[in-house]
């Protein structure tokens, strides 16, 4: 992520937030993440996928 936001360099993001969690904690957290995106191949209909992101308050992009 830090590559990814330009090391803090880009204007806007001078500042980078750095949390350390436990691999456990990271993990409950990652199982609950629903995709930003509708993808046929793990959501049957674009309706299981919308109901989904409303249960979660998790996006994995």
């Amino acid at each position: 992520m830090m590559y990814l936001s330009g090391w803090g360099t880009k204007i806007g993001q001078e500042v980078i937030l750095a949390v350390t969690i436990k691999p456990t904690v990271f993990d409950e957290i990652l199982a609950k993440a629903v995709h930003s995106k509708f993808i046929p191949a793990i959501y049957n209909t674009i309706e299981e996928w919308k109901k989904a992101v409303q249960r979660s308050p998790v996006r994995l992009q």
